[in-house]
């Protein structure tokens, strides 16, 4: 590695190589980046990420010809093109590029990586520090922070619980000071409460409720101290009921509106005491335009079928249906 960038040096004309500065941007202040960089510390499955600006600072263009990170536990995550152009400093952006290293620790333990940008030469280090790692009950994939768990799709009125283990894999006890849960739709935790002291080895088990109220999507958060993880669901609006078509003796007329009764003398309104047979006496072909109150007779032709269901043409809330 260093063999090679001797070469990559060498074939550099010596203006570029004094051109490109490398800092460390925060999205409001820059610091120039020095030889050796701490990124902090995170917990096993948490990300910090540091942001590094590259500028032109010459008065020609400057290529940025090269990036390259070895060691564990780092990686880019937010790379411009490369060959990039910058053009000489005029205090504008186009002077300048920016690219992101994430720290990814998967234990406790000290970290550290060498970060090569062109000639310039930065080595990382970062440190994992004992948390507690969220997975789902029976896993032993932890989620990342800002991951998104996903509820599936739940009938409006039910619940759906999924039940998330509280791990501990290092070797002194740690604790969680905020466990929180916030959305429509989404209740907890249940059966845990911050704060929680997880002993080495320890698992400390909750559950997050998702009861969508109506048939649409629905998100929401999980905290966990610092971190925080995307919580989505989708209702599902319950299927309309069924219900009995009753006509006079005779056929009535083209046009004629058949209100639909529920067991008996019941609305429609009042679903659970639907029935689903659909009587059309005589020997009738029918052709109904339907809502969800009330189906309009608006032909008839000869047939040899007298009885067929009307569920088919009260599944939606309005539009056209053939009952044969």
């Amino acid at each position: 590695m260093i063999a090679r960038l001797l070469l990559f040096a060498a074939l550099l004309p010596i203006s570029a190589l004094a051109q490109l500065q490398l800092f460390v941007f925060d999205g409001t202040n820059e610091t120039p980046a020095g030889a050796v960089l701490n990124v902090g510390s995170a917990g096993p499955g948490d990300t910090v990420t540091t942001r590094f600006r590259v500028r032109n600072s010459g008065t020609a263009s400057a290529t940025l010809q090269s990036l390259s990170l070895a060691g564990t536990g780092f990686t880019f995550s937010a790379v411009p093109s490369l060959p990039y152009i910058l053009a000489p400093y005029t205090g504008s952006p186009v002077s300048e590029v920016e690219f992101d290293v994430a720290f990814s620790p998967t234990s406790v333990a000290s970290y550290s990586a060498f970060l090569a940008v062109n000639t310039i030469n930065v080595i990382l280090n970062g440190t994992g520090t004992p948390a507690a790692v969220l997975t789902l009950a029976g896993s032993n994939i932890p989620f990342a922070d800002g991951a998104i768990i996903d509820f599936g799709s739940v009938p409006s009125g039910a619940t759906k619980l999924l039940t998330f283990d509280l791990s501990n894999p290092s070797g002194i006890s740690v604790t969680v000071d905020a466990l929180t849960v916030t959305g429509a739709g989404f209740k907890g935790p249940v059966g845990a409460s911050a704060p929680i002291t997880v002993a080495p080895g320890q698992i400390v088990s909750f559950q997050i409720a998702f009861q969508p109220a109506s048939g649409q999507a629905s998100q929401g958060t999980l905290a966990l101290d610092q971190r925080s993880f995307v919580l989505t669901g989708q209702g599902l609006s319950p299927p309309l009921p069924g219900a009995t078509i009753v006509c006079a003796a005779a056929l009535p007329r083209i046009g004629a509106v058949l209100h639909l009764r529920c067991g008996g003398n019941h609305r429609l309104e009042d679903p659970d005491k639907a029935s689903t047979s659909a009587k059309i006496p005589g020997k009738a072909f029918a052709y109904f335009r339907h809502s969800r109150t009330r189906i309009a007779l608006e032909q008839i032709r000869s047939g040899n079928q007298h009885t067929r269901r009307a569920n088919a043409a009260l599944r939606a809330p309005t539009g056209e249906e053939r009952l044969l």
